[in-house]
C-alpha cells in the first residue's frame, strides 16, 4: 500500500468529529494480478452540522469545510462508506476479484452490527 499527496485535517470538539482525508493510493497484492490505484477523498462529519475551520501549516493557511453527512469520493473507497447495504455489495465486490478475507474497521459503535447481516 502506498500512499502519495496525503493531507488530513480533523476537527474535535464537544458536537463530535469533522475533517477530510485525501490522497492517491496504489494498492498491490503480491504474487496476484490486482492493482488498485486512484485518488480518493472521504469526509466525516458526527457533529450533526456543517464545519469550516482553518488551520496553519507552517506560515499557510489551510481550510477544511465539511459538510453535515458522511460522504466519499470517486473511485474504489467510495463502495466501503454509507449504508450497510451498500457496504456489503462493496465487499462482494472485493470476493469477486479473489479477496477473501478484508480486515473492517467501525466507523460508529453500531457499524458492524449493522453490516452483519449482510454479510454473515
Amino acid at each position: 500500500v502506498a500512499l502519495s499527496d496525503g493531507l488530513g485535517l480533523f476537527v474535535v470538539n464537544e458536537f463530535g468529529v469533522a475533517g477530510r482525508l485525501s490522497g492517491s493510493v496504489e494498492v498491490a497484492v503480491p504474487g496476484a494480478d490486482i492493482d488498485f490505484r486512484g485518488d480518493f477523498l472521504v469526509e466525516v462529519n458526527t457533529t450533526n452540522r456543517p464545519v469550516m475551520e482553518e488551520f496553519f501549516v507552517g506560515d499557510d493557511p489551510v481550510t477544511t469545510q465539511v459538510g453535515d453527512a458522511m460522504r466519499s469520493g470517486g473511485g474504489l473507497f467510495r463502495r466501503f462508506f454509507g449504508a450497510p447495504g451498500h457496504v456489503a455489495e462493496g465487499l462482494a465486490w472485493l470476493e469477486s476479484l479473489g479477496i477473501s478475507s478484508v480486515s473492517i474497521s467501525a466507523m460508529t459503535p453500531n457499524s458492524l452490527t449493522a453490516l452483519a447481516p449482510y454479510v454473515l
